[in-house]
C-alpha cells in the first residue's frame, strides 16, 4: 500500500504517532514496535521528499496555530 500524503498530512501524522507512542504506559508491546517502524517509515519518505528540515504550521483549529518542525516535535 502506498500513501500519497502532503507535507502537512505527513507532519501531522507523525505528531499524532509520537503522541500514541509517548503516552503508552508501556514501551515494549508488539504495539508501541509496529508504531515506531511506521512513524520511521513515514520519516524517511518525508525526508526523502523534503531535504531540509523545513517547518510546518500546523493548526488543529482556526486561531490555534504554532509552529512544527519536520519531526513532528
Amino acid at each position: 500500500m502506498t500513501l500519497d500524503l502532503s507535507d502537512y498530512e505527513a507532519a501531522l501524522l507523525l505528531k499524532e504517532l509520537n503522541g500514541l507512542i509517548d503516552g503508552d504506559r508501556y514501551f515494549l508491546p508488539d504495539r508501541v514496535k509496529t508504531l515506531k517502524a511506521i512513524r520511521g517509515k513515514i520519516r524517511a519518505r518525508a525526508g526523502a521528499r523534503a531535504p531540509a528540515a523545513a517547518t510546518e504550521t500546523i493548526c488543529p483549529a482556526e486561531g490555534e496555530c504554532r509552529k512544527e518542525t519536520a519531526r513532528g516535535r
